[in-house]
């Protein structure tokens, strides 16, 4: 039997946009991006996953005390494509009924929220294979992270490469009008950290 729904957490990135310093190590809420990030989901999921470069080894360091599976990949300057499909495998080895992929430059998604994806997840009609949130904002579909695939389309992310991610199996999925989207006020699905200015908490502002 399929286990429970695990997260993949993305943290293989280069953060060239954001300067010399290695964004994922920022503070951030007493901690840093990637702990706040990990810590979130590991409220949720008993299972937790993060995609981390070859050479990561400071990182690698410095979560070394949670709880999380570290999947190392030497593919990740080819894109994030590359890096979702080592998660991807790692998902089908595991025998996830459901992963949950988040960017781990995004850590000011509540838990709540990721509580409502696998809440949703259990009650998924079977003709839906993905499920997403809808903008906070425009509450239109839009690029919000998490997105939570059902096992089914493993295979395909496990073949993703480039720079583009998973989008192409999402808009297949899309075009066939087999995602769930689910409405939320919570901004966090929107925000990722691409300049030190992106650091500060939004309800804080």
């Amino acid at each position: 039997m399929p286990a429970e729904t695990g997260a993949l957490l993305l943290g293989a990135g280069f953060s060239r946009r954001y300067g010399a310093r290695d964004k994922r190590m920022e503070p951030l809420s007493g901690s840093s991006v990637a702990s706040t990030t990990l810590r979130t989901y590991s409220q949720i999921f008993d299972h937790v996953a993060v995609v981390i470069r070859e050479d990561d080894d400071l990182l690698a360091e410095h979560l070394a005390d949670t709880q999380a599976e570290l999947i190392r990949t030497d593919q990740a300057h080819l894109g994030m494509g590359h890096t979702l499909a080592a998660g991807a495998r790692y998902a089908q080895q595991a025998s996830w009924a459901f992963a949950c992929v988040g960017l781990m430059d995004m850590p000011f998604i509540k838990a709540a929220s990721l509580l409502e994806l696998q809440d949703a997840s259990t009650n998924l009609a079977p003709n839906f294979q993905a499920i997403r949130f809808l903008d906070p904002h425009s509450q239109q579909p839009g690029p919000t992270h998490p997105v939570l695939w059902r096992q089914t389309c493993f295979t395909n992310l496990a073949a993703c490469a480039g720079d583009s991610g998973g989008r192409s199996v999402f808009q297949a999925l899309q075009k066939q009008a087999q995602v769930q989207w689910l409405p939320t006020t919570d901004a966090g699905v929107m925000r990722d950290i691409d300049t030190p200015a992106d650091l500060q908490d939004p309800d804080e502002q």
